[in-house]
């Protein structure tokens, strides 16, 4: 009966650790996928001006700054524009 449960016990540590890891490796995957700034401002430098940035999707000029993670004392931003909700660019504080 210990073995049937130790047994039990590792196969759920092992599913739970596999998904944190697929969640996390699936998280990272869409992150960079998104530009930097440097990146957003040398595909569009016409939508980067003066530090004002301009949605690359509707022309909105409102951007507000959503944190998508906390890992090892860094904070992952994404900078989402406030009128569609488009995703422009990532940036590390």
């Amino acid at each position: 009966m210990r073995i049937i449960l130790l047994g039990v016990t590792v196969l759920v540590f092992i599913l739970i650790f596999g998904f944190v890891f697929y969640k996390n490796s699936k998280f990272k995957i869409k992150m960079s996928a998104l530009p930097t700034f440097k990146e957003y401002k040398a595909n569009n430098p016409e939508l980067v001006n003066n530090g004002n940035v301009i949605c690359i999707e509707c022309g909105g000029a409102h951007v507000y700054i959503r944190i998508s993670s906390v890992q090892q004392g860094k904070i992952l931003n994404t900078h989402v524009c406030k009128t569609c909700g488009t995703n422009l660019y990532r940036s590390l504080s």
